[in-house]
């Protein structure tokens, strides 16, 4: 985006392309060590036997692990991913997003195309894309 010099406009001009994930079967802890090492803050969750995908975020470890006293360990991912994931399309225009985030009261959102996951853009994604580049709203 910077290097065409083209202000982001939609979700696909900010999202994160490469997702990492995991599966249900996965440690909480395991999942913890790899958000680390890969510098996230959450993982996409491949689908569950009914084909839905998941999410988990260190605010699940913090409200579903810690705050409830439980063993990182002893938990899979399956048990405290956050399903089913909100989507929308790469060309949902930033606007649009950002009322999606604050009408479901979350702070990712799943990137879908032609019924595939991909990509992730965050309100980290969307503030910065408005900090660097400015926003100018768009007529109603």
């Amino acid at each position: 985006m910077i290097a065409s010099g083209r202000t982001p406009h939609t979700v696909g001009d900010v999202m994160t392309r490469t997702l990492i994930t995991t599966d249900d079967a996965t440690t909480v802890h395991d999942a913890m060590h790899q958000m680390r090492q890969s510098n996230v803050s959450s993982l996409v969750v491949e689908p569950n036997a009914d084909g839905v995908w998941g999410i988990m975020t260190r605010r699940d470890i913090v409200t579903k692990i810690v705050k409830e006293n439980k063993s990182p360990v002893d938990l899979t991912v399956g048990q405290i991913a956050t399903r089913p994931v909100i989507t929308v399309p790469p060309q949902t225009h930033l606007h649009e997003a950002a009322n999606v985030i604050s009408e479901k009261n979350v702070s990712r959102l799943l990137v879908e195309k032609d019924g595939e996951m991909v990509g992730i853009t965050t309100e980290t994604d969307i503030f910065g894309a408005i900090e660097q580049f400015g926003w100018i709203p768009e007529p109603e």
